[in-house]
């Protein structure tokens, strides 16, 4: 992306970051980024952000965090930095440190454990803010409740809305599903049939339609679902030119680990953008029980 990433006005958050620290005075604080942030422009911006925590009182710690080791149904890779108080109130050094995260295995899957119990959707179909009743009791979803994704209050959900996918894109979507089904292989733009093909650039994207793993864990959710769902192939068993879309709004923030009784306000394009900034919660969560476990054992 050349110049328009180092132009980006949202290289400059992490001083806004630091400020909310020196006014709040956390005695520890968590920040959430891209893999990219320890080589921007040559690694200057996260040495700039080490050197203002410090400055502010604080030391710090970065480590990528892969979110299908810790309880989500997502290949996600963020880098997770961490930091504390050098000093207590009293002067005294402190001894919090960066949370121990144990690895887990995961032995879900996406589409049995995950989307089973939501209604069938077609490409168009659903309401923003319709009640959508669940097809199967939470006994059989043992991830779900696990997760606390879905819990006993409520017996429906909303926001399993579909995008609609005109017939071109469908018909990629099938070839994509089969080839993906039969053969575990993705789609290469550049190979699908040319009377398909709507895109100039043959060479890089190649895997602009990439079909949700429904056997395993689904590739990382980004802000650009928001502009389209090609990328986010509902993993329909069965797939034919009627029956094939990209996958909800609801179905997404499954992916991210939202709790089904979270409502993301806005348009359609703004949950999906919503959801791919987020850090997943079950992660978020994950995190936060190892600092207050820190907190009650140091005090």
């Amino acid at each position: 992306m050349g110049k328009a990433v180092e132009e980006d006005p949202r290289n400059e958050l992490y001083k806004f970051y630091v400020k909310f620290l020196e006014r709040y005075q956390p005695k520890m604080f968590v920040f959430e980024n891209v893999l990219g942030i320890r080589t921007a422009k040559n690694g200057e911006p996260l040495k700039d952000l080490i050197r203002l925590v410090e400055q502010a009182g604080y030391k710090m710690e970065l480590k990528v965090q892969t979110a299908s080791e810790h309880g989500v149904l997502q290949h996600r890779q963020r880098v997770i930095i961490v930091g504390w108080k050098v000093k207590d109130e009293n002067g005294n050094p402190t001894i919090y440190h960066y949370p121990e995260l144990k690895i887990e295995k995961n032995g879900y899957e996406v589409l049995k454990d995950l989307f089973s119990d939501l209604p069938e959707r077609k490409s168009g179909e659903g309401k923003l803010c319709e009640p959508v009743k669940y097809t199967k009791p939470l006994d059989q979803m043992e991830y779900l409740k696990k997760s606390k994704i879905r819990n006993n209050d409520f017996d429906f959900t909303t926001q399993h809305i579909a995008r609609p996918n005109n017939e071109n894109d469908r018909e990629i979507y099938k070839m994509a599903l089969e080839m993906w089904l039969n053969d575990r292989k993705r789609t290469d733009y550049s190979k699908i049939p040319p009377r398909l093909q709507r895109h100039k650039n043959r060479e890089t994207c190649l895997n602009r339609f990439t079909v949700v793993d429904p056997y395993g864990c689904c590739h990382t959710v980004v802000a650009h679902i928001a502009i389209d769902g090609h990328y986010y192939i509902y993993p329909t068993i069965n797939p034919t030119l009627e029956n094939v879309r990209s996958i909800t709004i609801r179905e997404a923030a499954r992916i991210q680990s939202f709790s089904d009784d979270y409502y993301f306000e806005g348009s359609r394009s703004a949950a999906f953008r919503q959801i791919g900034n987020a850090v997943p919660v079950v992660l978020a969560h994950k995190i936060a029980e190892e600092l207050k476990e820190q907190f009650y054992g140091l005090q």
